[in-house]
C-alpha cells in the first residue's frame, strides 16, 4: 500500500499526483506548494501585497499567509503545508481540492 497526495481542478486535464508514502510527505506538499504558486498562479495576493484588504482581521490573516509563504519559497515543508490548509480553510483557492490517499501498489 502506498499514499498519494492528489489534486484535481477543473482547470487541468487530469489529477496532479505525488507520491508521499514514507518520509516523501513533507516534499510533496512542496511540490504542490510550487504548483499552485508557479503554474497555477495562486498566490498573486501575497507576492502583491497591495492589492490585499486592509481591515485588521484580513490584515493579520494576510500577515500569517505571507510569513508562511516566504518560508515555503524557500523550501519550508511544514509551512508549506500550513499555508496550503490555512488557504484552503479560508476558501482562498476555490479550486483547491486537494488530499491523501491511500492507493495499492501496481
Amino acid at each position: 500500500m502506498m499514499q498519494v497526495l492528489i489534486y484535481r481542478s477543473r482547470i487541468t486535464e487530469g489529477p496532479v499526483l505525488w507520491d508521499v508514502t514514507g518520509p516523501k510527505l513533507g516534499p510533496a506538499y512542496l511540490a504542490l506548494f510550487r504548483y499552485f504558486r508557479d503554474d497555477m498562479k495562486f498566490y498573486q495576493d501575497l507576492t502583491n501585497p497591495k492589492d490585499f484588504d486592509s481591515a485588521p482581521a484580513i490584515s493579520a490573516l494576510f500577515n500569517t499567509m505571507k510569513q508562511l509563504f516566504d518560508k515555503a519559497s524557500v523550501g519550508d515543508a511544514v509551512a508549506a503545508k500550513q499555508l496550503l490548509q490555512l488557504r484552503r480553510q479560508h476558501c482562498f483557492e476555490y479550486e483547491q481540492e486537494w488530499h491523501l490517499q491511500d492507493v495499492r501498489e501496481p
